[in-house]
């Protein structure tokens, strides 16, 4: 993986601390989740907030899988594995 160059919002810290108090935080995306995964270790080098990473993570993991998130769009659908029935949601997307 080459040298990332992240920029953090101002007050994102605090929304993420403030959110995983009451929610378990996902992240989904069509990049890649090896890329998704470097990105967290600096947003959140703990995972104080973000835990259980290898679960939360819904992002593809090769080429292929990205070609099929990208022809199918996003969906709430993506998070029927997670078994997320009766609880909240709160999801944030770019």
């Amino acid at each position: 993986m080459t040298d990332l160059q992240i920029h953090i919002r101002d007050g994102v810290q605090e929304m993420l601390e403030l959110v995983s108090e009451f929610c378990n935080i996902y992240v989904y995306s069509h990049g890649m989740k090896s890329y998704i995964l470097e990105v967290l270790k600096v947003l959140d080098p703990e995972g104080k907030y973000i835990k259980e990473r290898e679960k939360r993570v819904l992002a593809p993991v090769d080429e292929a899988m990205q070609a099929e998130f990208a022809k199918g769009g996003k969906s709430i659908k993506d998070f029927a594995s997670e078994n997320l029935q009766g609880t909240d949601w709160l999801i944030i997307d770019d």
